[in-house]
């Protein structure tokens, strides 16, 4: 038997691409440049509507970044490098895990508890989530949930404190007595509420959240219910517009977001507001005391005495000292999930003043972002080789870039200055085709392939209205590709909404088929009927292997935006599938099973989760042999993942929360975890299901092998908090 467990690693060592295994190791080692500027974030994924808080992700002592976009619920975190007077980040991917999983619409970081470290309050229900920061040297980044809703007592009782989902309340120590308060709108007018927080008075301590209202006018102004105007001098009671009339009284509040700062160097608090109906943002200074606030004077277009803050819909603002100065500056980005600039989306002001006296000065509308790979709304990456070097480049379309308030649809084309071994791309068209203004598009996905048997690529775009234009490549033999609208309507074929196609020869007869996913969260397949020089792509499933993507954490949804890639590892296809939810899906068992339905190896492939709208495109661009991937998001950026056959077909973050022994395994192999185990699934290297327990409700399960043969194999391991997969051998 040992001659057997020698023989099985000496050859699976020397030949580990026989058992047509893959994986991936997210990084940013591979080099962007724009405009001849090598970026120093390209891989982080973009930015469309942003919100900022610092904290001590890796406890240094020195604060970091924090970043959520609302368009995806996306958490985007960044190590601060420390250089005084410098914007000065790093991606740090690594501690978005460490964040729980539903943060959603709003998130502030702010300490309450008076120890240092930022807690968590984001919206839930109607209401404010709190989770306190729990983090320690030993165990790192870590939060606890304090409450899913948070009370308040209003005039009649205590209540859930409402914040609506569009709303952003400050919160911030209002009454300057050591424990932070809460500024919001209320439900039903356009004044300000204070939540003052009694935890100082009631138990000397800013350990605990103990809200009440006690002024529903804070400040003495009012919203315009029809504009984002502040009327100053209307106490409680005012109305500004007829008092008998009912409607003006409950006018439901549409939108508004709040930052308490000091602009006067004064004892109390004045007040930033933004609204959704709004490209800019009012100061109101408050001339008033910390017992009873009033708005004296505003700036409709703060800061007025410079470059104003300019955004075009809901400019929300963020106080964070972003360039390591002491002083806190000012973000501003769209509260929003559509219908504003999506590239210079966050507006960056530094303090050239100070902390509690701040003077902003314009620097511009692009923070971080200039610093990224980002195509707007939307990022749909594809790689092909566009002037014929034997170097992979590749195009990112997406589904639209903003400006002057028309969302237009266009590709990036990223050429590849690099090596054979290590590639560099640089941006060299930012309308590649002119499709932003030549025909009218939406969701733009590419796809290569020579249809023509000219031996060359040619190119179909698939479109939001499930159909797709044909481009053939006119290029000279050897020269840069040359294409040129051929059919805007391709062999009338149609998938509905959201066209993703991919040509690819699926069933192995030389000729290129072709594959798109729609956004119902399924694949047709076409096959080719035709010819090389003439393809003619007949239908041959409308319901590919049974793959479905409209799914997210186990619940269906009406849209599953399936962008599909099947590709080939040693003589076997895998596919892999981006979706509307974010999650990538993973299929097997498909060569010679085109007309059944394929293994669904994982609804959740490698947790990699980089925001919705997920789209991949797999090729070996570094020529080491092993399959690389570009992912992009909503947010219209890209996310990179090299080759790693050491990382198994999991990104290996989970490693020391599951231990697996014996490996190699004879009759029986153990399964530890940190966390009980909800199910253990075995496949085989070509993506079957040969074993599975489910409800196991233990941390320790034993696996019996006896009817298995000797090979290489795969075990899942799932429980409440995170899946893992890990090969094991099995010798007998």
């Amino acid at each position: 038997m040992k001659k057997n467990i020698v023989a099985i690693l000496f050859f699976y060592l020397l030949i580990p691409n026989i058992y047509a295994q893959f994986g991936f190791k997210k990084t940013d080692s591979i080099a962007v440049a724009i405009n001849n500027k090598t970026l120093k974030l390209p891989w982080a994924g973009g930015f469309n509507y942003m919100q900022f808080s610092s904290i001590d992700l890796n406890l240094d002592g020195i604060k970091d970044l924090f970043a959520f976009d609302k368009s995806s619920n996306k958490i985007i975190t960044f190590l601060n490098g420390g250089i005084a007077d410098s914007v000065d980040y790093k991606y740090a991917p690594q501690y978005v895990k460490n964040f729980p999983k539903n943060l959603t619409d709003w998130v502030l970081l702010v300490d309450y508890n008076c120890d240092g470290k930022e807690d968590i309050f984001t919206q839930r229900e109607g209401s404010i989530a709190v989770y306190k920061n729990t983090s320690n040297t030993a165990n790192g980044l870590q939060f606890s949930l304090v409450t899913n809703k948070l009370y308040s007592n209003y005039y009649s009782g205590y209540l859930p404190l409402y914040v609506t989902s569009v709303d952003i309340p400050s919160i911030n120590d209002i009454d300057n007595d050591g424990d932070v308060d809460i500024l919001t709108f209320s439900t039903n007018t356009t004044d300000v509420e204070l939540h003052q927080n009694f935890s100082k008075e009631n138990y000397n301590t800013c350990d605990t959240l103990d809200f009440s209202v006690v002024t529903a006018c804070w400040g003495d102004f009012k919203e315009d219910q029809s504009n984002c105007n502040i009327n100053l001098n209307l106490p409680c009671g005012s109305l500004l517009y007829n008092p008998t009339s009912i409607e003006n009284r409950e006018v439901q509040h549409s939108g508004s977001a709040l930052l308490a700062i000091n602009l006067d160097a004064d004892a109390d608090k004045d007040l930033l507001i933004s609204d959704i109906g709004c490209s800019k943002i009012t100061s109101v200074i408050n001339g008033g005391t910390l017992a009873h606030a009033f708005g004296t004077q505003k700036d409709s277009a703060f800061p007025s005495y410079d470059v104003p803050v300019y955004l075009d819909i809901f400019p929300t603002p963020f106080y964070v000292d972003v360039n390591n100065d002491g002083k806190r500056d000012l973000l501003a980005s769209p509260n929003t999930t559509s219908g504003s600039e999506n590239i210079n989306c966050v507006s960056y002001h530094k303090n050239i003043g100070t902390d509690n006296f701040p003077q902003f000065k314009w620097r511009n509308n692009s923070f971080l972002v200039d610093e990224m790979i980002d195509n707007g709304e939307g990022a749909f990456p594809t790689f092909f080789d566009y002037n014929n070097d034997g170097l992979l480049d590749f195009v990112v379309g997406n589904t639209g870039r903003f400006v002057n308030n028309e969302s237009k649809a266009r590709m990036l084309l990223f050429k590849n200055n690099g090596t054979s071994g290590q590639p560099k791309f640089e941006l060299f068209d930012t309308d590649y085709l002119g499709l932003s203004t030549a025909i009218n598009l939406n969701n733009v996905i590419a796809t290569f392939g020579d249809l023509d048997g000219d031996n060359d690529n040619d190119l179909l775009i698939g479109n939001a209205d499930g159909k797709l234009s044909y481009y053939i490549n006119n290029a000279a033999s050897g020269a840069d590709a040359s294409f040129a609208l051929s059919q805007v309507y391709y062999q009338t074929i149609d998938v509905g909404n959201k066209a993703a196609p991919q040509l690819i020869d699926v069933n192995r007869d030389g000729k290129l088929d072709l594959l798109i996913g729609n956004e119902a969260g399924k694949i047709r397949y076409f096959e080719n009927t035709g010819s090389l020089q003439v393809p003619v792509f007949t239908m041959a499933s409308n319901f590919f292997g049974g793959v479905y993507t409209g799914i997210d954490n186990g619940v269906n949804l009406s849209n599953g935006a399936c962008v599909p890639q099947l590709f080939d590892i040693s003589g076997t296809y895998h596919l892999l599938c981006g979706s509307l939810s974010g999650r990538i899906f993973r299929y097997g068992n498909i060569d010679g099973n085109l007309n059944g339905t394929f293994a669904k190896i994982d609804t959740n492939y490698a947790s990699i989760w980089e925001g919705k709208n997920a789209s991949i495109s797999i090729a070996d661009i570094n020529n080491d042999g092993q399959k690389d991937m570009l992912i992009g998001n909503k947010s219209g950026g890209l996310n990179y993942y090299s080759g790693d056959i050491t990382s198994n077909i999991f990104v290996n973050e989970l490693e020391n929360n599951i231990i697996i022994y014996p490996n190699p395994a004879n009759e029986n192999v153990t399964i530890t975890a940190t966390e009980n185990i909800s199910k253990i699934e075995l496949y085989n290297n070509l993506g079957n299901l040969q074993l599975q327990q489910s409800n196991c409700k233990n941390k320790t399960i034993k696996l019996l092998l006896n009817e298995l043969a000797s090979g290489i194999y795969f075990v899942k391991v799932s429980t409440s908090k995170y899946n893992f997969t890990k090969k094991i051998i099995i010798v007998k």
